[in-house]
């Protein structure tokens, strides 16, 4: 089950790139328009935690299960702003469709810690929702990612 309600998103700028990016929280590629594969088989739970991040440059430490077994990978990448002016993330190396593609940063929602990427997959666009660990609602097994003012 996913859910976006009522968030703040808006066109993403660099500085919301760095920002969503600039945490010690596990962030979380929560959902994805497309299936990510390593030897055929489907990959799930994927987060990243930060290690380095500076004005271009980052390094996360990539974890993601594999059937029932956990899998830890140093991922490194440069960070900018493309011909549009979007802004993205380039990752050298990615679980998924090779070569990783530049994740373009298109919404983000500074209150829930949540940004929408856009990137080519097999010559499709696809996206993909991050977000941090501590902004992911859980209730009974269904994880929301903003709740409706009461």
């Amino acid at each position: 089950f996913f859910c976006l309600d009522d968030t703040q998103a808006q066109n993403a700028s660099y500085r919301d790139l760095l920002h969503l990016l600039n945490t010690t929280s596990r962030i979380y590629v929560y959902y994805t328009s497309y299936m990510m594969y390593k030897n055929n088989d489907a990959l799930t739970c994927l987060y990243y935690l930060k290690d380095v991040l500076t004005e271009t440059f980052f390094r996360v430490d990539l974890n993601y299960n594999r059937y029932d077994e956990r899998f830890s990978r140093e991922v490194t990448g440069i960070l900018g702003n493309d011909t549009k002016g979007d802004p993205f993330m380039q990752p050298f190396s990615w679980p998924g469709p090779w070569p990783p593609m530049p994740k373009v940063l298109k919404y983000y929602d500074s209150r829930h810690h949540c940004g929408v990427f856009l990137l080519q997959v097999a010559g499709t666009m696809q996206c993909e929702l991050h977000i941090w660990e501590g902004d992911i609602i859980k209730k009974n097994n269904i994880f929301i990612i903003s709740k409706r003012p009461a």
